[in-house]
């Protein structure tokens, strides 16, 4: 955790003076609502920045998580269990996963910093081509390093990809440094200015600071890059999740968050739309929840093939932890009236305290219909007798969005799953949908096993095992 200044901050000296321009984005208090979930309009008050001349953007359309180079996704994990964190990669190939893996700390030559307890490298992770060189890189989040003296501090760590895979590192620039401001406590990527190459979302001090007009390997913010914090003071902002919910040629973001002075609660998601200028949307108040200190998460894909993505938001603390989904529908000016379901009433089931349904969302075109599709992780359903032994459901995406009407449940019981049926075995804990092998069908990555997508669905007879699900995706 310590961090011992003079040696390990070199990367970020040129921030004194002149190498960031920096915008603040606010927004004011509640101007009105709607009927059904709260929907609140912002009025904002931009302080102008100078527009950056846009860079070139020299990367391919290679995806941002290829960090070698050679056309096919690679997979980066937080590793579990290690004391002071570390990201391990398994390089992708043309069945999914592959052999190669490689582990990354502080400690890795070429990597600032060092290892120490507690500190939790990896914690948090955003994968995007930042340099636009064709290789796919890696922010990697350490919000409880000490720098310099102050306690939990932070640290973001940029990884650059190679033809060899990820290998040297650069120390983002933190521009409001304090003790517990846990800078990078959360990460998203996209192209949230809209000029072609990618940007970098992070949450210091609960406030969430936009790094845009690219990002290199001398000192992190490439010359003419400029980092534009938005905030709302109403809002301790937790969670980021981005994507194109306008259908603009920026990226757009969602800061979730704690809303009136409860800063560890998850009760608010707000909406900006990406451009040159960020442009401060509505808020969406959710369910509070007696829980503090556990995120909202959350996906932006396209259920209903419409040309917006739609913004899918898994609640698992709401409703005395029984949870929820929120589907809040994308549209040209920003995301209209949400959806939610529950399970018992709008999804297959039983309502129970502590299911957590939301526990994970992942979106993903599993039945190749062109309509993305959505995994939704249960981790506290009780199945079998047994108390906690979880699961999730696939919903599919339709012509009017996410549906339950061909949901599929998959269990620890699901035919050839050889694990051991126990109780608190929070299986779903971990889920994501990616289409391994290049099919058109996502499949189904769920706690150590692989279900095949299909014309039909998820394919659950006789999962083949592969790696832990919580990839960066």
């Amino acid at each position: 955790m310590r961090r011992h200044a003079p040696a390990r901050r070199l990367l970020t000296a040129s921030l004194a003076a002149g190498l960031l321009t920096t915008g603040l984005l606010t927004a004011g208090a509640e101007a009105g609502t709607t009927a059904g979930a709260t929907t609140e309009a912002v009025s904002t008050e931009a302080a102008a920045a100078p527009a950056a001349a846009p860079r070139a953007p020299t990367r391919d359309a290679r995806p941002g998580d290829d960090f070698n180079g050679d056309g096919y996704r690679d997979y980066a994990n937080a590793v579990p269990d290690s004391a002071a964190g570390a990201v391990e990669i398994v390089y992708g190939g043309p069945e999914g996963p592959g052999l190669r893996t490689q582990t990354v700390d502080q400690d890795t030559p070429g990597v600032p910093g060092g290892n120490e307890r507690g500190d939790d490298f990896g914690g948090h992770l955003a994968a995007a081509d930042f340099d636009g060189d064709g290789y796919g890189d890696l922010a990697v989040g350490a919000a409880y390093e000490e720098w310099g003296g102050a306690r939990y501090q932070g640290n973001v760590t940029l990884l650059w990809g190679s033809p060899d895979g990820l290998r040297s590192g650069t120390t983002l620039p933190n521009t409001d440094p304090a003790p517990w401001g846990l800078f990078g406590r959360e990460l998203a990527a996209g192209d949230f200015d809209g000029d072609g190459t990618p940007d970098l979302a992070v949450i210091n001090r609960s406030t969430t600071y936009l790094y845009t007009g690219g990002l290199d390997r001398e000192d992190g913010l490439a010359d003419g890059g400029r980092v534009v914090p938005l905030k709302r003071d109403d809002l301790h902002a937790k969670a980021l999740v981005a994507g194109r919910v306008t259908g603009s040629a920026a990226d757009d973001l969602v800061v979730i968050g704690g809303l009136d002075g409860r800063p560890d609660a998850s009760s608010g998601a707000w909406f900006v739309k990406g451009g040159a200028t960020p442009d401060p949307g509505p808020l969406l108040r959710l369910k509070s929840t007696a829980a503090s200190g556990f995120p909202v998460t959350g996906t932006v894909a396209d259920f209903d093939a419409d040309g917006f993505g739609d913004i899918a938001l898994g609640h698992p603390y709401a409703d005395d932890e029984a949870g929820e989904l929120v589907i809040w529908p994308g549209g040209p000016a920003g995301p209209t009236s949400s959806v939610t379901f529950e399970q018992g009433k709008d999804l297959p089931g039983v309502w129970e305290r502590g299911d957590h349904l939301g526990s994970v969302v992942s979106a993903g075109d599993v039945d190749g219909d062109g309509r993305a599709d959505l995994a939704l992780g249960l981790e506290g359903e009780d199945t079998l007798g047994m108390t906690d032994t979880g699961g999730f459901f696939v919903l599919y995406g339709s012509p009017g969005g996410i549906t339950a009407a061909r949901a599929q449940w998959l269990d620890l019981a699901a035919k050839g799953v050889d694990r051991p049926t126990m109780s608190a075995a929070r299986f779903g804990s971990q889920v994501r949908l990616r289409d391994a092998d290049g099919d058109g069908h996502a499949d189904v990555f769920a706690d150590g096993l692989l279900f095949p997508g299909s014309a039909n669905g998820v394919v659950t007879v006789h999962p083949r095992g592969t790696i832990r699900a919580g990839f960066v995706n």
